[in-house]
């Protein structure tokens, strides 16, 4: 139960923080001029906060692995 709880959190705060410091990244150095919002929110949901989230989960995961049991 526990790993389960850490990895939902791992995935669920990865998200976020992928996907809205995507749309940050993607609203300063954006090419497309036509419509930003749309390409930041685009960029921000699928592509960074996804990727983000599987790159965190495997960092807690392996941090987790690397305890030693007690």
């Amino acid at each position: 139960m526990e790993q389960l709880l850490l990895v939902v959190a791992s995935l669920f705060c990865g998200y976020l923080l992928g996907a809205f410091g995507g749309m940050g990244l993607t609203r300063l150095l954006g090419g497309w001029q036509a419509d930003r919002s749309l390409e930041a929110g685009m960029t921000g949901f699928l592509v960074t906060g996804p990727l983000t989230a599987v790159i965190a989960l495997a960092a807690v995961m392996s941090w987790y692995t690397a305890l030693p049991l007690t």
